[in-house]
């Protein structure tokens, strides 16, 4: 899904990686974040 509302990139990277989970624990977050390759830069 990608929606047209633009400040969803004026958060945070933890805010817009729990943006389909809001309540997502910080585990939660780092684990897609490591799959996808990002989370050494992020």
């Amino acid at each position: 899904m990608v929606p047209q509302d633009t400040s969803l990139f004026h958060r945070t990277l933890m805010e817009n990686i729990r943006y389909g989970k809001v309540d997502a624990s910080y585990d939660e977050v780092i684990e897609p974040a490591e799959l996808a390759h990002v989370h050494e830069f992020i």
